[in-house]
């Protein structure tokens, strides 16, 4: 089972990075049911870029009596073609090329690639 961060933001009528807060709240609530229901796999779909986020889904996991693991295969992506995808995508659903360009500055920054 997936939960999604774009998609409780949605369901909420937040748009992306306005209440992000709120978002999370509602995604590890969706986690919290998923596991407390007997889901034996739940994915959380995020970015998690910050260690604080990526340590809160970890102690969410720890919580369940879950294990937790990191996949991080999007981040050898070209960041243009990360600004390309965002693009692409509905516009409740975009970042923006700003907020794509801050992650990859604060996070990622060195190689070209989101790696």
């Amino acid at each position: 089972m997936v939960v999604a961060e774009g998609c409780c933001g949605t369901e909420l009528g937040i748009v992306h990075g306005d209440d992000e807060p709120t978002v999370t709240t509602c995604q590890h609530q969706g986690v919290r049911d998923l596991l407390a229901d007997g889901v034996q796999v739940v994915i959380l779909d995020d970015t998690h870029l910050r260690d604080e986020d990526l340590a809160a889904s970890e102690r969410l996991a720890a919580s369940a009596g879950a294990a937790f693991r990191v996949v991080d295969h999007f981040l050898n992506v070209p960041i243009e073609d990360c600004i390309s995808r965002d693009a692409a995508r509905p516009a409740v659903e975009r970042v923006g090329e700003q907020v794509i360009r801050s992650m990859f500055a604060t996070r990622l920054a060195g190689s070209g690639t989101a790696s």
